[in-house]
């Protein structure tokens, strides 16, 4: 299909209406705004249930959103996978543009993506021999500051096979321990708040939803409480490994509102989600310290957090700072509840039917830490990240209790940094200072809201100390390290 220019965007995906499922085959390419340089063609993976209940009875099927990075036109081409079966009438292709953050807006070095505010902006596609184009646009109110609105604007045809149609006619724009018998929670009303119960492992860093910038106006319905968390699902996002740890907020808002405005889903599925330096990111509203219902492994919500890594790994290797976080978020919930994260448990799989009323259908017995794929036809956490869960259930039994996030990544783009000692007798004039982000090139300046008073990275800096008088007996240099608590 010919090149389709739009308002800057930095996530696709493709959504269609109705419960219908997909054998068929999607890709994306997409241009780089600023080089123009068009990425290679990669697919799209139709994504696996995750909500349940009326939660999933309100939803819409769409493929896994992907990451892009800032964009400023795409190309599409879907294909049906059997011979004569017809690819589901009114395909979308959403474009989400995450916005900036208030925190991210105050320093305008970090503002690189366009900055109109979390927005999704839906393509009609062309996908069956007599489509039924339809447009839509929708308008979520964000945190983030907008300067211009998004006014995507291309009409493309192609064959029903080969390339997809993507005429747009409205804009977006946004303003920015042994094995147990599980018992399941699944209510058609609110339920009631319960008590945070203290867990056996200290809880690790979390950067609140407030300050990766969610968008809380998208979400339409109050949270939904489980009786305790027996479980714990492993996911990614089936994403791209090729991104900065300072974008990691932008993509998380990115993700709930493909979430809600894609998939229409309440809210983020996830309960939490890990970076590839290590940060953990609070998932759906309710209280990182309460039971909430996800809406990340259908039929076992009403007994699970759902954690999910950054990134695809099924092609890509997940780091060691991003399985001892999702160790340390792992062994904080089961923590509170006395689950062993080496223990097994049996929890009855819950079905729904198009009314979104749900019933037993079997039990599954699990590891209380498990893959996606363990409850679910899915690839999903990817074979990389599926080979590690093993390693993921050891460190969180004998390596969280006290441990800091495992990085010396103190500029969080993903790369190990040099730590230097400078000796005692030179520590006088030697110094570490904060700067400024915007004192620092934009495109390693982009960090995400960990606080509303976030520091920059640490400048490291030191004086050279003038040499010794003649005849001055050397001084015993005695080396320490230098060391700055890392931004968050």
């Amino acid at each position: 299909m010919p090149a389709t220019n739009t308002a800057a965007f930095s996530m696709v995906g493709i959504g269609w209406d109705g419960a219908a499922k997909v054998d068929g085959t999607a890709e994306v390419r997409t241009r780089a705004a600023g080089t123009g340089k068009w990425s290679p063609w990669r697919e799209l993976e139709v994504s696996a249930d995750g909500p349940d209940g009326r939660e999933l009875a309100a939803a819409d099927r769409a493929t896994e959103p992907m990451w892009v990075g800032a964009s400023d036109a795409v190309q599409v081409k879907v294909g049906s996978g059997r011979s004569g079966k017809a690819l589901p009438k009114n395909l979308k292709l959403h474009m989400v543009d995450p916005g900036v953050s208030k925190a991210e807006s105050r320093n305008p070095a970090e503002a690189t993506l366009a900055p109109s505010g979390p927005e999704n902006a839906a393509f009609a596609l062309e996908g069956t021999p007599t489509p039924t184009v339809s447009d839509t646009a929708d308008a979520p109110t964000d945190t983030a500051t907008p300067t211009d609105p998004a006014s995507p604007s291309a009409t493309v045809t192609a064959a029903p096979t080969e390339t997809a149609t993507s005429t747009p006619t409205e804009t977006a724009t946004g303003t920015p321990t042994g094995t147990a018998t599980a018992t399941p929670t699944d209510t058609a009303t609110p339920t009631p708040v319960p008590t945070a119960p203290p867990s056996t492992v200290n809880r690790p860093p979390i950067i609140s939803r407030a300050q990766w910038g969610a968008d809380e106006s998208m979400v339409e319905d109050p949270p939904e409480y489980i009786d305790k968390v027996q479980a714990v699902f492993i996911h990614h996002t089936v994403d791209t490994n090729n991104y900065s740890c300072g974008d990691s907020a932008a993509m998380v808002r990115a993700i709930m509102t493909y979430h809600v405005k894609t998939e229409g889903w309440n809210d983020l599925g996830y309960n939490f989600l890990v970076d590839k330096c290590g940060q953990i990111f609070e998932g759906r509203a309710g209280g990182t310290d309460l039971p909430v219902r996800g809406a990340h492994t259908y039929g076992f919500n009403s007994y699970s957090t759902g954690i999910s890594l950054l990134g695809n790994f099924e092609t890509g290797k997940p780091t060691p700072a991003a399985l001892q976080s999702a160790a340390r978020i792992a062994a904080w919930k089961l923590g509170q509840y006395g689950v062993s994260p080496t223990a097994k448990v049996t929890l009855t799989r819950l079905v729904t039917d198009s009314d979104g009323n749900t019933r037993p259908d079997g039990d599954v017995t699990f590891h209380t830490i498990a893959g996606h794929r363990d409850g679910f036809a899915t690839a999903c956490p990817g074979a990389n990240l599926y080979a590690k869960l093993g390693a993921i259930r050891t460190y969180a039994t004998n390596g969280t209790r006290n441990a800091a996030i495992p990085t010396t990544d103190f500029n969080r783009d993903g790369i190990t940094d040099l730590v230097a000692g400078l000796p005692k007798a030179a520590s006088s004039s030697g110094s570490v200072t904060s700067a400024s982000a915007s004192s620092t090139p934009a495109a390693d300046a982009r960090w995400p809201p960990v606080t509303s008073t976030a520091t920059a990275p640490p400048t490291w800096r030191s004086a050279s100390r003038p040499p010794p008088s003649p005849g001055t007996p050397p001084r015993a240099a005695r080396s320490r390290p230098c060391s700055a608590r890392p931004p968050g």
